[in-house]
């Protein structure tokens, strides 16, 4: 029986030839160039590198109210709904503590990144260091608005109390012109370029040092239990009673490097009994660094993972 014969196959033409060609190739541009010409955040990803998709505009309102109101209140009056034992900060009616300025010591835009980075250990004010750099400039702008707010209420309020006892009637423009030069961002204290090494010497005479300048609130051996902590008038500016820092924990509220302590030496903690400036020398500061962070233990090794087996 003879089987029955193939289908046979057309032969092309050139034209067709073309067509076969030229069709799919040209379908085949435009599928890829479309993306890249209606999504243009995309052309990078088809050139071979990481496209980067552009964020919206930081937004310091919307970010504080995300991440700080709980706590601070949505004016930045301390009035969160957040049960704290130590309440948060009131911009503007109650100082920053730590700064890195004199004068007004309001800080700079830097302090207030770094305070946000690194949060405040022993306290409720966690770290911000997941938030992109232009999140924290702008909720460093946001916090400076409502700090000039906070101060011109105090001034408002101190202003109407004299005027009730006797005093001027208020006058907005002159509060105005007040709150504007109180929040003006501090003179930079000089820091040192460089510190002294530790040394047993160093640490020795840094003792010594303490022994005379600290030990009265910080306590002999740094506990936080000084003499003059037993004393009702050791009290912080807004009444609350003055806890000096436990050296011997190695928790500094202000950031634990030589420069931040210098600076707590030199400009103090504002709102509270640690005083501002020193008679030392440079040379006894030096050894007062070393012998005050030689009283906290090392800080815990980093434990690298191995290789599994």
């Amino acid at each position: 029986m003879t089987p029955p014969e193939p289908h046979a196959v057309p032969r092309l033409g050139f034209v067709g030839r073309v067509v076969l060609v030229v069709v799919p190739v040209t379908l085949a541009a435009f599928a890829w160039g479309t993306p890249a010409r209606f999504f243009p955040e995309l052309r990078d990803g088809l050139n071979g590198t990481v496209a980067q998709v552009a964020h919206p505009p930081a937004d310091g309102v919307r970010l504080f109210a995300q991440h700080c109101a709980s706590c601070h209140g949505p004016q930045g009056e301390g009035d969160g709904v957040a049960h704290l034992t130590t309440k948060a900060r009131y911009f503007g009616a109650e100082p920053f503590k730590f700064t890195s300025t004199t004068g007004t010591r309001i800080p700079t835009d830097a302090d207030l990144v770094a305070t946000l980075k690194r949060g405040i250990l022993g306290s409720s004010m966690p770290s911000f260091a997941q938030l992109r750099d232009d999140e924290l400039a702008a909720l460093v702008g946001h916090v400076r608005i409502l700090t000039r707010q906070g101060l011109y209420a105090q001034l408002t309020r101190k202003a109407l109390k004299d005027f009730d006892d006797g005093g001027d009637e208020v006058d907005p423009v002159k509060v105005t012109a007040v709150a504007d030069a109180q929040v003006h961002v501090g003179t930079p204290l000089p820091i040192p370029a460089a510190f002294k090494p530790t040394s047993p010497q160093s640490v020795a005479a840094g003792k010594v040092v303490f022994a005379g300048s600290c030990a009265s609130c910080h306590g002999p051996a740094g506990r936080g239990d000084g003499p003059q902590t037993v004393d009702p008038k050791f009290v912080n500016d807004n009444g609350t009673k003055a806890v000096p820092r436990n050296l011997t924990a190695g928790v500094y509220k202000g950031g634990g490097e030589k420069a931040n302590l210098y600076a707590r030496l030199m400009i103090g903690i504002p709102g509270t009994p640690m005083p501002a400036g020193t008679t030392l020398t440079p040379e006894q500061l030096d050894d007062l660094l070393n012998y005050v962070l030689s009283m906290s233990p090392p800080p815990a090794p980093t434990v690298v993972a191995s290789g599994t087996k």
